[in-house]
């Protein structure tokens, strides 16, 4: 081969062949070889974001079951994730928003915000590129066999992957795969292929080698691998010279049935030079439960012992006996488990797979391989899961990285098809993260973290957090990245003053509430469900807001109050359908003739004049924090005229847009009314970002948080992203009749952060949100802008402290 320093050839030392795994190689069929096998080589594309909009945990699932049930039972099968670096300056200049706000308001704040992205994206593992590969393994007598084989599996390969949100596939050429060897054995090594090439940009030529007396190891094998007994936990490739690595093997010793989707994906940001392989082996489940059962004979004993349990169990001295292993370790306990799955699928038509789960971290210094080392073990104790180092065996996991789907550890585990459909190497949470704004970094290993809202499943997202956790600055976060980060209509909702300078800021408009059309009916309204029937549920959720009187009901009669009222709208809203009225065109007159059928509705409707909802003409005097009041029945039927004749005094221009309200009834107008504009933007291939700061008046009753539940599940439906504070979760999750809704509610979302929460928060939104104990700290006595961000794919612990990572800089200023 060629000395990557010198550039002279050298023949590859003869100890250096066993560290090569394979023994031959077929260009012409893009095979190679091993351990009486014969193996072929595919790349993963990446998944189109389009495909996870509409994501599903159980259907994912199902998928990926159907997937590891599909392939021939004599075929093995290997997954490999190698991370490589990719240039840092132009990874990161795709990231950046550059001169894009130039000369508008938000010129300032994208320029900030370009800098502390800046200052942050060299701490972490963040210019990072994965490589998927694929590696089926079959047996055959002869080579030509093998490959007519492969002739045969490729379709199944690839309606397999087409089947998870359409990936394609593509055979990697054997010269292809053997780059990635070398790569591998040579990290950040350029010189691939150049003891053959005729001259630069050439092809290599891989029947050259025979002329020169070398093979396809000296193209891919380091100048030495080094795993001597001293190092114990590492080896060094390439020693004694300017490439030197080092590297440490790792086995997954134990997985909890319970592990999360986002286990692989997380796990493999742990460092930005590493490898992770799983090599999958069918196992035939009636060998495999009677070579298990011999094994559980074996390996334990039978103990008795006097029961005791009962008066009758002593009288009778009862015994019990009990089965237990003589010896209690890590293969033992394994065998065991394996026993059990084996017969828990005996009778089922999915099938088991004996699998190892090895990795190698790689790095120039030790000290650094160390601190990667410790990273993974925090990022496998988060989900439960635990992995330990190949002490003595760096090599033996090193070889079982390899693109050659063969281990060399003895670190098998059985898994049925259904547990490792949780467990799924395909990155869906990366790229549910492809194209991301910055919001921090991992609290875990310090990378930026990178979220785009609209690749997310569901668009609904939630703030929670207890006092002072920093709600307020991670609700002004979103709005900043909506700003920047779209073209979108941003409407921002709230009952503060707290927001009105940060909007001007950003070139937006503050505005006072104004009473909107409360009967207007965008056609398609309820989506897929009746129009009317869905501004039903709408009215009766505004009335009860307004007719809540301030004085604590009995539930009975909250429950009778609220049931009440919805049964007069669906009666009012089929009534009006029946006699050919139009909401958008009833008059005042007529609406309270038959109001007046409705006496909760017509109290209703008498509290919303009270108030000064309802006046004379548009100029009529306003109630406090009302803009102007608004007569029903002047509304014309044209959008341009709805605004106009409400007076929201409302640039139509303006892109982003903030209303103040004073209570849950105007919010619930207020986001009826946006509702209706959202649906009529979509159709001109508009978009829209609604936030809602204090969104718990929505919840306290049964009307309003139905009413808000499915808003929430209907705008992310049409792409309309609506993200809400919860400001006080303990005051609803201690009300019995506001829990569900609450639940409901943050069950409605895919994207939820997660700030300090006090005990009682943080034990009910573990049962909820079904969060893991390991990361229960993250979200306990944390400072501000700190804490969890949960999206069906992941879990992500995040930092955005503006006092630890933008120490200084304007940046915070900006949301002050």
């Amino acid at each position: 081969m060629v000395s990557r320093l010198k550039g002279k050839k050298i023949a590859m030392p003869k100890y250096m062949e066993k560290k090569i795994p394979y023994e031959h190689c077929y260009e012409d069929m893009g095979m190679i070889f091993a351990d009486g096998r014969y193996t072929r080589m595919y790349l993963v594309g990446e998944i189109n974001t389009e495909n996870i909009k509409n994501y599903d945990s159980d259907i994912a699932r199902g998928r990926m079951n159907d997937f590891f049930n599909g392939f021939p039972f004599s075929m093995s099968f290997q997954f490999l994730i190698h991370n490589r670096l990719v240039d840092q300056e132009d990874y990161l200049s795709k990231l950046l928003l550059g001169d894009k706000f130039e000369g508008t308001p938000l010129e300032d704040a994208a320029g900030e915000y370009d800098k502390v992205l800046s200052d942050n994206f060299s701490i972490g593992h963040n210019n990072v590129h994965k490589d998927l590969y694929f590696i089926a393994s079959i047996k055959a007598d002869t080579p030509e066999d093998a490959a007519k084989c492969f002739e045969e599996l490729d379709i199944t390969v690839r309606d397999s992957f087409k089947s998870i949100y359409g990936i394609e596939v593509s055979g990697v050429s054997l010269v292809e795969r053997l780059r990635v060897m070398h790569d591998i054995y040579n990290p950040q090594v350029s010189g691939f292929g150049d003891i053959i090439r005729l001259s630069d940009g050439e092809g290599i030529d891989l029947s050259n080698l025979k002329y020169m007396k070398l093979t396809t190891k000296d193209l891919v094998c380091p100048k030495n691998i080094v795993t001597k007994r001293e190092f114990i936990d590492y080896g060094i490739l390439n020693d004694n010279t300017e490439y030197r690595h080092y590297f440490r093997a790792f086995y997954i010793n134990a997985i909890p049935s319970d592990i999360s989707a986002s286990f692989v994906s997380d796990i493999t940001n742990v460092s930005s030079n590493m490898l992770f392989s799983v090599i999958y082996e069918p196992v035939d489940i009636e060998v495999g439960v009677h070579a298990a059962a011999r094994y559980e004979k074996s390996a334990t004993k039978v103990i008795k012992s006097e029961k005791r349990d009962t008066v009758a169990d002593r009288k009778n001295r009862t015994v019990r006996q009990e089965r237990v292993l003589k010896e209690k370790n890590d293969r033992a306990y394994f065998n065991r488990q394996a026993f059990s799955d084996l017969k828990k699928v005996h009778a089922s038509e999915d099938r088991v797979y004996s699998c190892t789960f090895a990795m190698v971290l790689f790095s120039e210094d030790l000290s650094e391989l160390s601190l990667d080392t410790e990273l993974l073990h925090i990022s496998a104790e988060k989900f439960g899961a635990s992995v330990r180092s190949l002490d003595l065996l760096q090599d033996k996991g090193l070889f079982s990285c390899l693109p050659l789907c063969k281990s060399h550890i003895d670190a098998k585990r059985v898994f049925d098809t259904k547990r490792l459909s949780k467990l799924s190497p395909i990155g869906i949470s990366d790229a549910a993260r492809k194209d991301g704004l910055f919001m921090g970094l991992n609290s875990i290993n310090d990378s930026v973290i990178l979220i785009n809202r609209k690749n997310n499943v569901n668009l609904s997202g939630a703030i929670i957090g207890s006092e002072r956790s920093g709600k307020t600055y991670q609700m002004k976060r979103e709005i900043f990245n909506a700003a920047v980060g779209s073209e979108d209509k941003i409407k921002v909702i709230v009952m503060t003053d707290e927001y009105d300078d940060y909007i001007k800021r950003l070139g937006g408009h503050v505005t006072s509430f104004c009473m909107p059309d409360i009967f207007r009916v965008t056609k398609g309204y309820g989506l897929l469900d009746d129009d009317y029937e869905k501004k039903a549920k709408f009215l009766s959720a505004l009335f009860v807001s307004l007719l809540k009187p301030d004085e604590y009901l009995r539930e009975e009669e909250a429950e009778r109050l609220c049931l009440g009222i919805e049964q007069e709208c669906r009666l009012l809203a089929g009534e009006l359908r029946e006699g050919a009225y139009n909401f958008n065109k009833v008059n005042n007159r007529n609406y309270k003739n038959v109001m007046c059928k409705y006496p909760l509705l017509l109290e209703g409707f008498n509290k919303l004049e009270e108030r000064g909802y309802l006046r004379e003409g548009c100029g009529g005097s306003s109630y406090p924090g009302s803009a102007k009041g608004c007569e029903v029945g002047s509304y014309s039927e044209s959008d341009a005229g709805h605004q106009e004749s409400c007076g929201k005094g409302m640039d139509d221009n303006c892109r982003l847009s903030l209303y103040k309200v004073v209570d849950a009834a105007e919010m619930i107008m207020i986001l009826d009314d946006l509702y209706n504009e959202a649906i009529e933007d979509k159709r001109k291939g508009i978009n829209n970002f609604i936030f809602v700061d204090n969104a718990d008046d929505m919840l306290r009753s049964v009307q309003a948080s139905e009413f808000f539940v499915r808003y929430l599940n209907d705008t992310s439906s049409m792409q309309t992203i609506t993200t809400f504070v919860i400001q006080d979760a303990l005051q609803i999750i201690s009300n019995s009749m506001n829990v569900v809704g609450f639940e409901n509610a943050v069950l409605s979302c895919g994207y939820i952060k997660l700030l300090n929460e006090g005990p009682v928060e943080r034990k009910k939104m573990e049962e909820i949100l079904n969060i893991p104990q390991a990361l229960m700290p993250y979200i306990s006595n944390v400072p501000p802008g700190k804490g969890l961000i949960l999206t069906p794919h992941s879990s992500v612990a995040f930092n955005d402290n503006y006092r630890e990572i933008y120490p200084e800089g304007r940046f915070k200023e900006i949301f002050d």
